[in-house]
């Protein structure tokens, strides 16, 4: 009797022992993703913290000046500063002989200008920038485009050289009667400049013309950086953060800017 109770113990204490294990497993599990998460979250904030140290210290040290600097409030003040950094910028950049970007965000225009004259204008239909630059002190932004900016790297949808191929017709009468079809496809428009190195200037086609092909290109890169992001973390290291903006014009305009400029090209910004 002993033997055979025994016996009809022993599945019901197996069975026991298997659902603390699966509940201890989730409840490892679980802990171990929400530790992940919050420290994901952590160094998410931390990212951008970090890069305004950065951009703090970088004006500091450019204004030889190791003690600080006052913050202004009042908002008048901090436009003609805007103002003033904008127009030392462009000064600046007038002297180059070759074309230029000028983006000004408070009159929604992006034009292209030789020696501070303007060839092509482009009006702004929307803007989107990272949070960081509205959260950081003004100055820091203002001091930062009070020079031009140099265009380090290009990522566009579209070719900036155009190459068209024709063949001239053996006989010259026939040459009235011979039509080429336009084979050329139009691509979606979008333009990323990286400027010196750590600011992102994005130009998007307005509509939705190419909206689920732009669409498919921005998450490409969004990729990129998520692997980096990940990276990062994984070796205990806050990740790099670059402030963006964004700007969506025509793209026909966001084609004559790319293939007007010269590599290297120099960009002014009023923000």
């Amino acid at each position: 009797m002993n033997s055979q109770k025994t016996e009809q113990e022993k599945p019901g204490k197996t069975r026991k022992k298997n659902v603390r294990g699966w509940i201890y497993f989730k409840v490892v599990f679980f802990t171990l993703a929400f530790a992940m998460v919050v420290y994901s979250l952590v160094m998410s904030y931390l990212a951008p913290v970090k890069k305004i140290e950065a951009l703090t210290k970088a004006m500091l040290i450019s204004e030889n000046d190791q003690g600080g600097f006052t913050s202004i409030s009042d908002t008048g003040i901090l436009n003609l500063l805007k103002e003033e950094a904008y127009l030392k910028s462009r000064l600046a950049m007038a002297a180059q002989d070759s074309v230029c970007l000028n983006v000004n965000l408070h009159s929604n225009l992006v034009t292209l200008e030789i020696q501070g004259i303007t060839v092509h204008v482009s009006k702004i239909s929307k803007v989107r920038k990272s949070r960081l630059i509205d959260n950081v002190d003004p100055q820091i932004m203002i001091r930062r485009f009070s020079v031009p900016q140099n265009i380090d790297s290009v990522e566009a949808t579209f070719p900036k050289l155009v190459f068209t191929h024709k063949e001239a017709p053996a006989d010259t009468n026939q040459q009235s009667q011979l039509v080429i079809p336009d084979t050329a496809t139009i691509e979606p428009a979008y333009l990323k400049m990286f400027l010196n190195d750590d600011f992102i200037l994005t130009f998007r086609e307005t509509g939705d013309l190419h909206k689920k092909e732009l669409n498919k290109f921005v998450r490409e890169r969004q990729w990129d950086y998520s692997v980096n992001f990940l990276k990062s973390i994984t070796e205990f290291k806050v990740p790099d953060y670059t402030p963006w903006i964004e700007i969506e014009i025509p793209a026909r305009d966001i084609r004559t800017i790319y293939r007007s400029i010269p590599y290297k090209a120099l960009v002014t910004v009023r923000i």
